[in-house]
C-alpha cells in the first residue's frame, strides 16, 4: 500500500492513533479521531497494517474541539488534547477492557474512568530537552525525532512550571558557559505549589556557582539540582511536597519519582484505600511503593504497612517521612519487590491485602509470590494496560480473579491511563 487516499476514522487504537481501513487493510493515523473524513499518505508499509498521516481533514469528528495547545501540531506530546474529553475518557475505557479481551482473553468489566479534577494545568513534572547547535532552545522534542519544538508554556504543566521556563530560558541563553552539559531539564513543582524545582541532567559537572546563579535570577524557581552520574549538586530548597491527605504531604528529594497529576493522585489514594478494605491493625504490603505515596496514606488509616522498594533514594526519603511523622506501623525494605516477595513468601509471611504499582514492564513472574502472601485481596495499579492484562492471566493460574476495574485519569489528553484493579481468591 502506497500514495494518497481518503479514510474514515472509526475508532483509536492503544497507544492513540486513530484507525481506519483501506484495501482490506487496517491503517494507523496519528491525531486522528473517530469521525474524521481524512486524506492520508502513506508512511509506512506493513504485512498486516500500515502507518500514514494526515494530509488534509475533509470532514472534521463531531468529536473535535479547538485546542488550547499552540503547539499540539508539533510537540506531539497530547495527541488527543483536540479531541473531546469526555471521548477521551470513554475510550480509555474500551482500550482497556480491549486489552484484557485480546492478551487474557477474558471479558472484564471495567467501570467508567475517574476524569482528572483538572484537565489542563495538571503536571507537577516536564521534561525539557535543551538544545545548543546553533540558537539556543528549550523545549519539547517533535515525536520520533530529537528536534526541539521551542515553547512558550505548556498547557497541562502547572502555572509553576510554566513561570520557571522562561525565566531558566533566559538565564542560559545569557550565561551559556555550561548549557552544552545540559541535555534535559525537569520543571516540577510540589502540591500545594510552595515554589517550582529544577533538576538538570547533566553531560558534566556544573559548578555550584552557576547553579547559584541560576537560582539567583530565576525568581520563580526555590530550588536548582544537577545530577552527573553520582555527582549530585544543589542550591535552594531542592525539596518538594506532594500532599496525601489534609495534614499529610510527603517530602521528596531531587531524581526521586513522584506522581505527575497530584490532584488525581488524591482520587487514586482514597480509591486504593477503599478497595484495598484494609483496617487498622491489619497488615498490608505495598511492592514498589516508591516515596511511599500509598504506604503512608494507609499508615494514616491505623494499617500496619510493609512497603518494598528498588530505589535507594526513594527509601530514604521514606524513612525521614517516616520520621518527620512520627510513624512506627510502616517499615520499608529496599531491593527488588520481586526477589522480596518470593523470600517472604517463602518464609511463609502473609498480609491481609497485596498492592502493588509496578513500573510499565509490570510484575514479570511474581504473580505466584503475590497471590501466595495475600489472604484476602490483591490491588494492583498499572500504567500500561497491556502489562496488567497479561499479568491477570498469571494471576489467575494461582487462584485469584479479577473483581472490580476501575481507571483514573492520571494523564488528560494522552493515550495513557492508570487503572486499578481488584483481585480476590476465586472460590473453589
Amino acid at each position: 500500500m502506497d500514495g494518497t487516499f481518503s479514510l474514515v476514522i472509526d475508532s483509536l487504537a492503544f497507544g492513540g492513533a486513530g484507525v481506519g481501513r483501506h484495501g482490506g487493510k487496517v491503517v494507523f493515523v496519528p491525531s486522528a479521531f473517530p469521525g474524521d473524513e481524512v486524506v492520508v499518505a502513506v508512511v509506512r508499509d506493513h504485512k498486516s497494517y500500515a502507518e500514514a498521516r494526515i494530509t488534509k481533514i475533509q470532514a472534521a469528528s463531531p468529536l473535535r474541539r479547538e485546542s488550547p495547545c499552540a503547539y499540539v501540531d508539533d510537540c506531539g506530546g497530547c495527541p488527543w488534547m483536540g479531541l473531546d474529553y469526555a471521548a477521551q475518557l470513554e475510550w480509555k475505557r474500551k482500550i482497556i477492557s480491549d486489552q484484557f479481551a485480546h492478551i487474557a482473553k477474558m471479558q472484564v468489566e471495567v467501570e467508567a474512568v475517574a476524569p482528572s479534577p483538572a484537565a489542563t494545568g495538571y503536571r507537577a513534572l516536564v521534561r525539557l530537552k535543551v538544545g545548543t547547535a546553533g540558537a539556543f532552545r528549550i523545549g519539547y522534542c517533535k515525536p520520533k525525532s530529537h528536534d526541539i519544538v521551542q515553547i512558550g508554556r505548556c498547557a497541562v504543566a502547572s502555572d509553576t512550571i510554566n513561570a520557571m521556563i522562561p525565566e531558566v530560558r533566559g538565564f542560559l541563553s545569557g550565561n551559556p558557559q555550561y548549557a552544552a552539559f545540559i541535555d534535559t531539564m525537569k520543571f516540577e513543582s510540589g502540591y500545594p505549589a510552595r515554589g517550582g524545582r529544577v533538576t538538570i541532567d547533566a553531560t558534566g559537572v556544573i559548578p555550584g556557582a552557576y547553579l547559584a546563579g541560576l537560582l539567583k535570577a530565576c525568581p520563580s524557581v526555590a530550588g536548582v539540582a544537577a545530577i552527573y552520574g553520582k555527582d549530585i549538586r544543589s542550591q535552594g530548597m531542592v525539596n518538594l511536597e506532594l500532599e496525601l491527605v489534609a495534614g499529610l504531604s510527603l517530602q521528596y528529594c531531587p531524581g526521586v519519582f513522584a506522581q505527575i497529576n497530584p490532584q488525581a493522585n488524591l482520587a487514586l489514594l482514597e480509591k486504593v484505600r477503599r478497595l484495598s478494605g484494609l483496617e487498622a491493625g491489619e497488615r498490608g504490603l505495598d511492592l514498589f511503593c516508591g516515596i511511599g505515596n500509598i504506604t503512608f496514606s494507609l499508615a494514616k488509616e491505623g494499617v500496619l504497612m510493609t512497603g518494598v522498594e528498588f530505589s535507594q533514594q526513594s527509601v530514604a526519603d521514606a524513612n525521614e517521612n517516616k520520621k518527620r511523622f512520627g510513624m512506627d506501623s510502616v517499615s520499608f525494605i529496599q531491593g527488588d519487590a520481586g526477589r522480596h516477595a518470593r523470600l517472604m513468601a517463602k518464609e511463609g509471611k502473609k498480609f491481609a491485602a497485596v498492592i502493588l504499582d509496578p513500573p510499565r514492564g509490570g510484575a514479570v513472574g511474581m504473580a505466584k509470590a503475590v497471590c501466595s502472601l495475600a489472604e484476602k485481596r490483591i490491588v494492583y495499579i498499572s500504567c500500561y494496560p497491556p502489562a496488567l492484562a497479561r499479568d491477570t492471566v498469571e494471576m489467575v493460574k494461582e487462584g485469584f480473579k479479577p473483581v472490580f476495574v476501575e481507571p483514573v485519569d492520571m494523564f488528560p489528553h494522552t493515550s495513557h491511563v492508570e487503572t486499578v484493579a481488584v483481585f480476590e481468591r476465586a472460590k473453589p
